[in-house]
């Protein structure tokens, strides 16, 4: 690949590019839109890697070439539009498909009611875009911007930075009209297929069929290590500019996030085989927000799993926030600095138990005259007076945050760890949580190390009610609609993906009558293998109705989410589903809706007649607080791993 370096353009009106001779200030955007082309078009991971590779390798020639000294310059600018999801440094868009349509129709003046128009709107409609459904970016480049725009593009990597900034800026401020003004700029300046790419930066779903690790491990051996600690790409080029010097070792920054450690999950028969058959520890597995704790001196951060910062809301000091002017007090007088580990739950006072995070909060949003406070539960710390802990054993971390926090009730809670050594005790310890209504349960090998976003090796196992057979009650439920997400991502782009299920209205409790109303409950994109994907679509597609929002069936009830196409619950398929709990929500017409439900399992054997109904629901919903975990765990009820292989395991009774 070889780029063709222009002159710099002098018509922005976006602002001055300060990096003078970088490198994205050098290399037109289309030119990494060709890059995209090549990646999206390439038949073989390998020559997908190559395209980026080269790539790569042209730019860091390029930096070479025009190094200021007392400048750095890196790969950021470019990185960061081919990893727009990972990119933490630019606001939210906050613009999904169906904003950017009515934004393209205004701002290109088409009619609402014309065909072009038409086919944005109703991008995700197969009986409008027959070829494209689902994938927004390629519909709009193929009905509109092929035809309308420009043939080649004048902006440079940096001004489209800078162009993306301010959308954000402005959209996140609500200034539509600002937002307007800067897309008719850009329309003015960009070709079709650089926009369609710029779609997709915005979606933050470049259907390059390249996964983030394999990107990392392009720009640099480390990249990835670095990502998992600071959670920042800008860090990433910055920190890894030079693709000769490796990092000897990682470190985990104060006051810089991080991926946490995590938990693989784990079969209950397996724990003592997979522990080395040497004493382990069990802990809760608590249901609320993964978050860490920064602390130096009166100073405090707080940052969610995946890196976005809290502290405004928790609190920067012992007088600000809904957390910190509790907790402050309760560090030793010894502890100057520390990083902790731990979970934000919401905390009922008055009932002086900790709320599930299915319920309808957010820890994030709580006032000061809210029913629920915030409560930080550690149960691990990475960081103390400046020395890293994360080269030593779980048991010491263990002991160590123990000796220097003093818990405050429904303030700050320090995890509590059983020691163990059997597969018997584990399950015993399951049952417990399941009678407290618990997630599940950490089984931690005492001499775990920490090592940042790290599951499979990591020593921490979770195990839950549903992972554990004949514990949860499964579900039949019929499929009603499809909607906002119904085409996938990835491999499963462009078809058929996500499905919405719905439980039927009986005017008697005779169960032989049927439902004359079907109400939305929930919808499911995971638990089938492509096999089963292919069976759904093929015994679908030819059944479904294009829903009309002023004309709509008398037996579909929705709310939020209004469908795009519908099929009749009498030509749908049963499909049997398992979840966690049945918690309330206004998205769905049942008024409530599953949490973490996959499809088991098809079953051709059963009608919309024999599928869950509004009463069988309620029902659920009374028992153990809409908990599907029903039944203690047995080990003698768990089959053991060589058979999980070899039998092929018929559908349990549902409910």
């Amino acid at each position: 690949m070889e780029f063709n370096i222009e002159k710099q353009s002098t018509s922005t009106q976006v602002g001055k590019d300060n990096e003078g001779k970088s490198v994205a200030s050098k290399i037109p955007f289309h030119q990494l839109c060709i890059l995209f082309d090549k990646i999206y078009k390439a038949k073989s991971n390998a020559v997908r890697r190559q395209e980026l590779k080269l790539f790569i390798s042209k730019w860091r020639e390029l930096q070479t070439k025009f190094h200021q000294p007392g400048k750095i310059d890196t790969l950021y600018p470019a990185i960061r539009l081919i990893l727009p999801q990972l990119d933490k440094e630019r606001v939210s868009y906050g613009l999904k498909e169906v904003l950017l349509a009515r934004l393209y129709v205004d701002v290109m003046g088409l009619s609402r009611t014309g065909k072009d128009a038409k086919k944005l709107l109703e991008f995700r409609n197969p009986k409008v875009n027959s070829s494209n459904a689902g994938d927004f970016a390629e519909t709009a480049y193929k009905q509109l911007l092929s035809k309308r725009c420009i043939d080649k593009g004048s902006l440079k990597i940096s001004e489209i930075n800078l162009y993306l900034d301010k959308i954000a800026v402005q959209s996140s401020e609500k200034k539509k009209e600002m937002v307007r003004k800067t897309f008719l700029e850009l329309i003015q300046k960009t070709s079709g297929v650089e926009q369609k790419w710029m779609i997709r930066i915005i979606l933050k779903d470049m259907k390059l069929r390249m996964g983030q690790k394999v990107i990392l491990e392009e720009i640099h051996p480390d990249a990835e290590e670095v990502f998992n600690v600071t959670s920042s790409l800008k860090q990433v080029c910055e920190r890894l500019n030079d693709p000769d010097v490796r990092l000897a070792d990682t470190e985990i920054q104060l006051f810089q996030p991080f991926r946490p450690m995590l938990a693989l999950n784990a079969n209950i028969t397996e724990v003592e085989k997979l522990l080395g058959n040497q004493p382990f520890k069990i802990e809760i597995k608590y249901d609320g927000e993964r978050s860490q704790l920064h602390k130096e001196g009166n100073r405090y951060k707080y940052f969610s799993r995946s890196g976005r910062e809290y502290s405004t809301v928790f609190g920067e000091t012992p007088y600000t926030g809904t957390l910190t002017p509790f907790i402050y007090g309760c560090f030793h007088e010894s502890v100057s600095s520390c990083i902790l580990d731990g979970e934000m739950m919401g905390f009922d006072p008055q009932l002086n138990i900790f709320m599930q995070k299915g319920g309808k909060f957010d820890i994030k949003h709580i006032t000061e005259d809210s029913e629920l406070q915030p409560c930080f539960v550690v149960f691990d710390i990475l960081l103390l007076n400046q020395e890293r802990l994360t080269s030593k054993p779980q048991s010491e971390r263990f002991k160590l945050f123990n000796k220097l926090i003093q818990p405050l009730e429904g303030r700050m809670h320090l995890t509590e760890a059983k020691e163990a050594s059997s597969n018997q005790e584990v399950m015993s310890s399951l049952n417990d949580a399941i009678d407290r209504r618990e997630e599940g349960i950490i089984v931690k090998n005492p001499n775990a190390k920490y090592f940042p976003n790290k599951r499979k090796g990591s020593g921490w196992f979770k195990i839950k009610p549903e992972y554990v057979g004949g514990v949860v009650d499964d579900l039949d439920l019929v499929i009603i609609v499809t909607t906002g997400a119904t085409f996938g991502t990835g491999r499963h782009g462009n078809m058929l993906s996500m499905f919405h299920l719905g439980v039927g209205v009986r005017d008697s409790e005779d169960s032989s009558d049927p439902p004359r109303v079907f109400k939305s409950l929930c919808r499911i994109g995971s638990g089938y293998t492509d096999k089963q994907l292919l069976q759904l679509v093929d015994k679908l597609k030819n059944k479904l109705k294009v829903f009309d929002k002023k004309k709509h069936p008398d037996w579909l009830k929705v709310t939020k989410e209004k469908p795009d196409v519908y099929i009749h619950p009498c030509d749908s398929l049963v499909v049997q589903v398992r979840a966690t709990e049945i918690i309330s929500s206004s998205s769905y017409a049942a008024h409530c809706t599953l949490r973490f439900p996959r499809l088991i399992a098809i079953r051709e054997d059963k009608t919309y007649l024999d599928a869950l109904d509004t009463s069988q629901l309620d029902n659920l919903r009374s028992i153990a607080d809409g908990k599907l975990a029903a039944r203690h765990a047995s080990l003698s009820d768990q089959p053991t791993e060589s058979k999980r292989r070899k039998v092929k395991v018929e559908p349990k009774a549902t409910v």
